[in-house]
């Protein structure tokens, strides 16, 4: 058994090896940052140009972007243009049919572009005083200046107002899905979710505009044919009512059929007499009362039918000028009440078709109020102009090292 000064004794000298070690690697760790500060130093005095080329501009971008650079917020909304009546999701159509429908397509192109147009920041300018917020240096409600470089020129023309608008709204639009995604940059989160919420309101009000005219001319179209055909039809309808008005007929052809049963029945009574006369000659004399009283009624009977033959004849035939006149007149009516009752019909689907034509803006997701400023980039912007000066310094110093090579 060892002694309990022996176990103090080695427990002492473990500890004192460990404090040695620990010791030795921080000198070690010292030495080599020492030695690296050196050799930076010995770089920087041996390339004073490499140093400036360098420290100066990475030194104004850091000072610019962690002390001055305005922080612009994200808010984003996304939307669809959807057919009234339609019962698949994106087979809509401003004409809007199936996901990649050129209707469809097209539809959302035209509010895309209406987003981005002079259109749509005079709205937004009249209503949120838009040129004189991004031009003055007064505080937003996220409590940051404009800083200078993003701020609009107070000279900015239209042309360059527009521009700056369109940097800070983007529209993307999703071919498989016929989504529409709009991504707005202020320098405000409640401005940037106002406005975004503005620039959807003004677009329903284009899609529903457009979608209303376009089924209003459908419907225009066809209540001008429908009263075009109203207007033939009661001008035949007069000119039918004047006609039998003027010839005390109602319809010439009944009484061009009621005049041949007329001369038929006389017909029938003639050929009755005629051979009741030849009976009676048969057997009675020819110059008896009864012959002659049967000779007389046949005179009558012949001299009725011509009579009613020269009436159905008209004499100078009148009753057929009539009568083909009138017929005329009636097919006329008969093919305008036609007309007419396809115009109803056609009216009447115009409607249905118009209705299911009308389209609607569907916002799938609303506007957010940001709470974290997304931009500018910092890290990335510095650790991108870092790149960009090493490069630049890199075939700057190839340059010269060519053209000392070939003046040597």
């Amino acid at each position: 058994m060892q002694s309990e000064p022996t176990k103090q004794f080695r427990h002492q000298s473990i500890l004192n090896k460990t404090q040695v070690k620990s010791t030795i690697k921080d000198t070690a760790k010292k030495l080599k940052l020492k030695s690296r500060m050196r050799r930076i130093k010995n770089f920087a005095q041996q390339r004073p140009q490499f140093v400036a080329f360098m420290s100066i501009p990475l030194a104004l971008a850091f000072i610019y972007y962690f002390a001055i650079a305005s922080e612009r917020y994200v808010s984003q909304a996304k939307f669809d243009i959807r057919q009234t009546g339609s019962h698949a999701s994106p087979t809509l159509d401003l004409g809007f049919i199936t996901a990649s429908a050129p209707n469809a397509r097209e539809d959302d192109l035209i509010i895309k572009e209406f987003i981005l147009s002079h259109d749509m920041l005079a709205i937004l300018d009249k209503r949120l005083d838009l040129k004189k917020r991004y031009q003055n240096k007064s505080k937003r409600d996220n409590n940051r200046h404009i800083d200078m470089f993003s701020r609009l020129s107070s000279s900015a023309s239209n042309e360059a107002f527009l521009e700056y608008y369109r940097s800070l709204v983007s529209v993307h639009y999703d071919e498989t899905s016929s989504i529409l995604t709009v991504t707005l940059q202020d320098y405000g989160p409640k401005f940037a979710k106002k406005m975004l919420e503005i620039i959807l309101e003004e677009s329903e009000k284009v899609v529903n505009n457009i979608s209303f005219s376009l089924a209003s001319k459908q419907l225009n179209f066809v209540k001008v044919e429908m009263d075009r055909a109203e207007e033939t039809l009661k001008n035949a309808k007069r000119s039918l009512i004047a006609f039998q008005n003027k010839h005390k007929l109602t319809d010439p052809q009944s009484i061009s059929g009621g005049l041949i049963s007329v001369i038929n029945t006389l017909e029938n009574s003639l050929a009755g007499k005629e051979a009741e006369l030849k009976s009676l000659k048969s057997y009675i004399n020819p110059g008896s009362p009864q012959v002659i009283d049967l000779q007389s009624k046949i005179k009558a009977l012949k001299q009725q039918i011509d009579e009613e033959g020269l009436r159905l004849a008209g004499g100078t035939g009148v009753l057929n000028e009539i009568s083909s006149e009138f017929e005329s007149l009636r097919i006329e009516a008969e093919f305008a009440l036609g007309a007419y009752k396809s115009s109803l019909n056609a009216l009447e689907k115009a409607r249905i078709e118009a209705s299911h034509q009308l389209k609607n803006l569907v916002v799938i997701v609303n506007p957010n109020l940001p709470d974290e400023a997304l931009y500018p980039k910092k890290w990335y912007n510095m650790l991108t102009i870092l790149l960009c000066l090493l490069l630049t310094y890199g075939i700057g110093f190839m340059l010269i090292a060519t053209i000392k090579d070939h003046s040597e």
